[in-house]
Formats: structure tokens, sequence, C-alpha cells
């Protein structure tokens, strides 16, 4: 069976305005539209048997039976059957539990990922302070080696404050090298600053010198954090690389 289904069908019904319990009456359907048909429009006969109930039948190279009640539903021999209902197209919203569910859910992953992610930030930014120290000594040891001329790292043991000088340096230049020198985070702090022979400074300023031949005085910087970890940097006479240590490390062991 070959079907060509015109882009718009239109067919007309004449009736007697009141319907009656048997009633004939004989119609005739125009179909127009675009597309291709095999056959000529068929003339179709239509019964009214009752207001609610159509039977129609066609005659042509199409041919079929339908028949439906005033809710729509149609069946017969052709390739269509029932009524096809509407989509709305519009999705399902989430419920109360559904949202209290994904509430809980990610508040429990906070709980569990927040101290690590802390932690994490805590330690780079820990990092970070000891790179500096780091660069700072050796760029020192540099400067003092290409001048030529004696340079000078201070620390400052309660503040937290580190900045250097050079040899010969007047006391304004000094006074504005502190005041723009480097501070330490707060988790951050100098726990003392020790010297060959057991000298430790642990207030006030200490001060390592760089000779003008680049050589630096053997001394161990010692740091701790908020949480008592405690780190060593390790500064030797001959060797351009500050050593990093975890844990309080002496130079006499």
């Amino acid at each position: 069976m070959s079907i060509c289904v015109p882009a718009r069908t239109e067919i007309l019904i004449s009736s007697p305005t009141v319907p009656t319990a048997c009633l004939k009456a004989t119609a005739r359907t125009r179909i127009s539209g675009a597309g291709k048909s095999s056959s000529p429009v068929p003339s179709t006969s239509v019964l009214l048997s009752a207001p609610s109930s159509v039977s129609i039948r066609f005659s042509g190279r199409f041919s079929g039976r339908f028949s439906g009640r005033s809710s729509g539903r149609f069946s017969g021999t052709g390739a269509i059957r029932g009524a096809v209902p509407a989509k709305t197209g519009g999705r399902r919203g989430f419920t109360l539990l559904e949202l209290i569910a994904v509430v809980a859910l990610l508040g429990l992953v906070m709980v569990f990922a927040a101290p690590k992610f802390e932690g994490k930030i805590l330690q780079d930014n820990r990092d970070k302070a000891f790179r500096w120290i780091i660069h700072t000594v050796r760029d020192t040891k540099l400067a003092a080696a290409r001048a030529g001329l004696a340079h000078i790292l201070h620390l400052d043991v309660d503040n937290g404050a580190i900045w250097t000088s050079t040899a010969g340096m007047s006391e304004e230049a000094l006074a504005g090298r502190e005041e723009s020198g480097y501070r330490l985070p707060e988790y951050l702090a100098l726990e003392d600053v020790e010297f060959p022979g057991g000298e430790r400074v642990s207030g006030g300023r200490a001060d390592i010198f760089f000779s003008a031949r680049g050589y630096a005085d053997k001394s161990a910087i010692h740091l701790i954090d908020e949480d008592g970890n405690r780190f060593t940097l390790l500064i030797e006479p001959f060797l351009p690389r500050i050593r990093r240590f975890s844990g309080y490390i002496s130079l006499d062991e």
C-alpha cells in the first residue's frame, strides 16, 4: 500500500443542524496542498449514526475505514492509530528532599575538604617565604662578589623582618632598607639564628656578613610555624645554595 499525504487537507461536511438517531448525508471531500498524488481526489460518503459517532469510507487508491467518538481516538486499517498527546516540553523541578540531600552532601564534602585545602594554601605561602629567604641570600652573595663590597643580611627575630645593606651605608639609608624590608607571614616566625661555637640570637637583630669575595658567615636560620613545625635554613660559607631541612638542625650536629 502506498500513501501520499498532502501538506493541508480540508474536509467539508454538510449536515442538518439538528442531529437525529440515524442520519445520512453525502459530502464531497476537497483536498488541496503541496505534494504529489497517485490518483485523483476521491469522493467521500459520510454516514452519521449519532451526533458523537462518525463513520467515513474512502474510495480510491487509498482505502480504509476509520471510526471514532468525540474523544478523538481513531481505529482502522490505516497506518495511523490513536491520537498523539500534546507535549509541554517542560522539565520536572527538584523536590525539597532532593535539595536537602544536595545541600547536606555539599556540606559533608566541605567538612573534609576545607582543612586539606587550607593546609595546602598555608604550605604554599610558607614555601614562598622560604624561597624568598633562599633567593635573597644567594643574590646577596653574588652582589657582594660582583661589587667587591661587603653586604649584610639583617634578621629582626622579634618582628620577623629581613632586609639587606652594604658596608658604609648611611643611617638614613639603613632605616629606609629596614622600612622596606621583607616581613614574614603571621603564621611563620624566626625562632633564632645560630652561629658557630653555639652562639644563638633568639631576640633582637642578627647580622650575617658576606665578604667582598662572596663568602658568607656560616649560620643556621631556624623558623617555626603556628603549628609548632620547625625548619632550618643552613648557610655555608663557600656554597652558593642554601640547604633547607625540616626540623631544628644545629650547626654542631
